[in-house]
Order: C-alpha cells, then structure tokens, then sequence
C-alpha cells in the first residue's frame, strides 16, 4: 500500500475513532447557582441536541433551561435520553435572545412558572416540534458563489448576526448548509420593510422548514453588497484587483422569490474571470405539490467536500437550470428521502450541452448520514424518461454505444458528533462490473475524499479541518471529448481534475472580538507519472483578519508559495496578500 492511500485510510480510522463524542468533565454551577447538566450540541428548528456532562442522569420529560452570560433564555422539553446525550424540544424563550451551539444547559431557575418576557418557541422559530429520525445533520458545503452567502452578509452588516463578523461572508469562509442553519437560529428578527428582513426570507425558504406558509415581506425589493481591494505576490499572480459583489432580492408572491447576483469575485476564487459572466446568478424560486422549484442560473455543489465537490462542483460557472427539492417518501422499511433532482443545459464547442443529476440524502439517527448522487452530461437532449429512470439504466436502455453520455455515480456519508466530525464522499465514472453484465474489464475510473473537522477546540475557539483527495488518470475524461466532464475549460467535477491528489490542513482561530488568525497548508501532486499532467500549486499561509468596524476588515496573509509545472520545473516564492474589505 502507498503512502498516499496510507494516509487516506489513518484520516478515516482516526476521524471515526475520534467521532465518538469526547464529553468533558462534570459541569459547575452557572449563572444563579443552578447546577449545569450539558451543552448544546446541535440546533435544527425546535429540536435541540443536549451533550451531557460527566454521569449526569436526566429522565425524559425533564425541563432544563439554556443559559447565556449567566441569564436563563430558554426552555427545553427532553423528549429522549441516551448514549451521553439528550433529545430536546424547545418550549420557549425570550424573544430578544436565541439558543446557540456550545451553550450551557442547567436545571431550571424556577420550575414553577415561566420567566418573565418568555413566549412559546412555535411563535418565535421555523422548525419541526418533534424531532425525526430520519432528520439530515446536512454536512453539504454552500457553494462560493452561492447567493446564501450575500443574504447572510447583509444579516450581519444589519446587526442581525450578533457576534458574527460580516466579511466570514465574502470569502473568507466556506459554510456548510448545517452551519447555515445554525447561523439562522441565531439571528434576530430584521425590523419589517427592510432589505434585511427580505434577504432573512429567502434564507428561511432554503434552510427552514417554512413550508411556504410566511407571508409576503413588507418589502418587495432588497439588496446588499461589499467591494473588496485585493494586493497579491506570489508566483501565480502579482498586482492588485478591485472585486465587487451585490446581491438583489425580490418578492414575489407568498413563498416566491426572485435572486440576483452580480459580481466579479471568481478572481479571487477560480483565479479567473475569463469565461464567467458578471450577472453570476439569476433565479426564481417558488413553492409548489410540497416541493421547492428553482429557475435560472444558480450554482450547485454536491457532498460533504470542503475542497471541492467530486460529483458536482462550483469550479465552473453557474448552470442554467431546473431544479426540484423535496420529500421522497419511501415506505416504513426504507424511510424518508431528501431529494434534489435538475436538468441544466448550455453551450459549449459550438453545440449544446445537457447536464442531468439526482441525489438522495437520510439521516439514520442523530449523527449518521449518508448521500447517493448521479450525473450524466450528453450531447444531445435527454428524453423526458430521465426524470425518473435511475441514470445508468437510462443509459443502458437508450444510450448502450455511450458515445453521447458521460454518466457518473457518487457516494458520500458523514459522521457528525457536534465537536467532531468526519465524513467520506467516492465518485465512480467506471469500474468493471460483475460478469453477469458482460463489459469485460476497463480502466478504473474513481475519486475520493476523507476529511476530519474539529470544532469547539482550546475553549471553543479554534476550528481545525484535514482533507485528503485522490482521482484516478481517466476520470472524468472521455473518449468523445464532447461529454468530458467539463464546461468551458472548467471542471464540473472536483478541481483538481484527472490524475490529481491534494492534501489541505487548516485552522481558525478567533482572538477576542475583534481579530481572527487562518492558518491554511495545502499540497498537490500527481497520483500517477505522466499524462495528464498539469500546474500544481504547493502553499502555506498565515492570514490575519481584523475587523475595523461592523462593515470594514482588513487582513494580511503571508507564506511560501510553490508552483510545479507540467514539465517537471518547480518555482517557489513568498506569498504576500494584502485585502480591505467593505460591505453595505
């Protein structure tokens, strides 16, 4: 076994080991000298997850309550106890206070009567009152140039973020849609008729369980934006760049949205501008037979892949598209689906392109959850059968010569224990298959990843993630160089492309209110000598952000940079970056 595969499978055995949720010690007292009995865990609508501390015991139907600063702001209902952790349902809470991760959760102030200014948590949250069992812990990472990250922006250039810095918003950080809702669940409630109260809107109709039942907002057109002066030296790029970004939201309707995104940031994130249009997204959402409909120009990313997604990646620029979202309600023995199913289509070469994918995502319990996605890319349109025919049966009845299509089959699962946190995601674009199919043997064509996050570490400051990839020489690629997994030159698949393996470390720290400090090593090499091969990029950097006032930022990054060539050369430097950051 090589070292890189070494290496893959110590990620895996280490992340799942340390999965198991590490509690620490037997509470103290909090706030009024009530005993402290947990943590929490994990927020989706009114269910809560309670970590317990040490041997405490808590029956089901216990009243406990969430403190903050030593101030009780929140009443939970245990619903469920076992395995050093509790189930919850909130009951109430003060309005001008919200239940966040990592929490202390104690007996109760006075059992007897509820405090003053509480109100019951259903007139104050979205969410479930029960808690499910086939509940996502949704570990999907939001795509970059996502609009989630302009509406969360202007949540927090509003106020609505306590705590919460606005530029993590403009490209410093990568969220996944757990974290978003987590982020959601902290916010509080933009004044009526403002911009920050539309953008709060939209994101509830993506991260919340609304149903489509809120009301239209008072105000049918909002927006928000940020500039950015960008100064870099290393060996991949010297000079300076102006970046820019507003997002536009309107109202259509109850439930409906429209979305806009202009910018020209994928500089910063892609390395290029050159064949993104500068209107990024544009898109109409709605709701309609219980499920989610988006249409336009958006972007998508598949899996629980910090780096890049293997699958379905933003690395090339948003698809035209129909996209469905909902419930796929399988029966009592299989359980309940969260679906995602879309057809795209563009041009490219001179001819159009068709990009059609579905994915399956349920959680088993509390922490487990596992994902099936399927893409294929033809030349030609797809007959309205691919709808609903699994891909490769659909290739196998109306494309056996495989000439025309390009199909894909991806595989991920993650393992979430509130501090901890490991996942794995497999893409397959071919691999001989049993004898009963009669393909005879072929070039094995996969990718992986295995990655571990720790959250909360050195008193509940530091985040710190470790990612390994490795794709094999022919993936993605195709005889026909017409369904190529490719757009334009950009990957729709992990970034990396053929041939490729990357290694990425990093850490944040926050330092008080006001400062945080990134710490970022990452490598790649080829998997395999020779073709194809193409520029690696080698670098480790220190960056260290300062938050000027609740709009403005400033940061500085330093450290080496190497660049390996096709043809073997290798170049190093020192990288310098230099980034003023302003939103409104």
């Amino acid at each position: 076994m090589r070292v890189p595969a070494l290496l893959a499978l110590f990620f895996s055995v280490v992340g799942f080991w340390c999965a198991a949720d590490l509690l620490p010690a037997q509470g103290t007292a909090v706030g009024s000298g009530k005993q402290e009995v947990g943590y929490v865990k994990a927020i989706s609508g009114r269910r809560v997850e309670v970590g317990l501390l040490g041997s405490v015991m808590v029956e089901p139907g216990s009243i406990l309550s969430v403190v903050q600063y030593g101030e009780e702001i929140a009443r939970l209902e245990v619903v469920r106890a076992g395995g050093g952790s509790l189930v919850c349902r909130l009951v109430s809470m003060r309005e001008s206070a919200w239940p966040r991760v990592l929490d202390a959760v104690c007996l109760p102030f006075d059992s007897s009567r509820e405090p003053e200014g509480f109100r019951p948590a259903e007139e104050l949250s979205v969410g479930e009152e029960e808690p499910r069992e086939d509940e996502v812990r949704d570990g999907e990472v939001v795509p970059r140039a996502h609009w989630t990250y302009g509406a969360l922006s202007k949540l927090a250039l509003s106020g609505n973020l306590p705590n919460i810095p606005a530029w993590w918003f403009h490209g410093q950080q990568i969220l996944t849609r757990e974290d978003v809702k987590r982020l959601l669940r902290s916010v509080t409630p933009p004044g009526e008729g403002t911009s920050a109260e539309l953008a709060y809107r939209v994101l509830l109709t993506e991260y919340g369980d609304t149903q489509g039942q809120l009301p239209p907002p008072k105000k049918k057109i909002g927006s928000g934006s940020y500039r950015k002066l960008r100064v870099l030296s290393d060996e991949t790029e010297s000079g300076w760049q102006f970046l820019s970004r507003r997002d536009m939201w309107f109202s259509l309707g109850r439930g409906s949205y429209g979305l806009a995104v202009v910018t020209n940031q994928h500089r910063e994130w892609q390395g290029v501008s050159r064949g993104f249009h500068p209107v990024d997204s544009l898109l109409v959402r709605t709701r309609w037979l219980g499920c989610d409909w988006e249409f336009g120009k958006t972007y998508l990313k598949w899996g629980p892949s910090y780096t890049s997604g293997l699958i379905l990646s933003d690395e090339a620029q948003g698809l035209p598209l129909g996209r469905v979202t909902g419930k796929l309600k399988l029966g009592r023995f299989f359980g309940n689906w969260d679906l995602d199913q879309f057809v795209a289509g563009f041009r490219e070469g001179g001819g159009n392109r068709y990009l059609v994918g579905r994915r399956l995502q349920r959680g088993f319990g509390d922490r487990f959850s596992f994902g099936i996605s399927e893409t294929m890319k033809l030349n030609k349109a797809p007959n309205p059968t691919c709808l609903f025919l699994p891909i490769l049966l659909y290739q196998r009845i109306f494309e056996s010569d495989n000439n025309d299509l390009n199909a894909f089959v991806g595989l991920d699962a993650r393992y979430d224990a509130g501090r901890y946190e490991t996942y794995a995601e497999l893409v397959i674009d071919d691999i001989t298959a049993p004898r009963g199919f009669r393909q005879g043997r072929v070039t094995q064509k996969i990718g992986y990843t295995v990655g571990f996050r720790r959250k909360g570490l050195m008193w509940g400051g530091t985040d710190i993630r470790a990612e390994f990839t490795s794709i094999d020489r022919e993936t993605y690629l195709h005889r026909n160089p017409e369904v190529s997994y490719y757009r334009q030159g950009r990957m729709l698949g992990h970034r990396l492309g053929p041939n490729g393996r990357s290694f990425i470390l990093r850490a944040d720290r926050r330092i008080g209110s006001k400062c945080e400090l990134i710490g970022t090593y990452y490598r790649e090499w080829p998997r395999d000598p020779g073709p194809p091969s193409s520029t690696r990029v080698d670098f480790l950097k220190v960056t260290a952000v300062w938050e000027l006032s609740r709009r403005s930022s400033v940061s500085v990054g330093l450290g080496p940079v190497g660049v390996r060539k096709p043809d073997g050369s290798v170049s190093r430097s020192l990288g310098v970056e230099f980034v003023v950051d302003y939103g409104r």
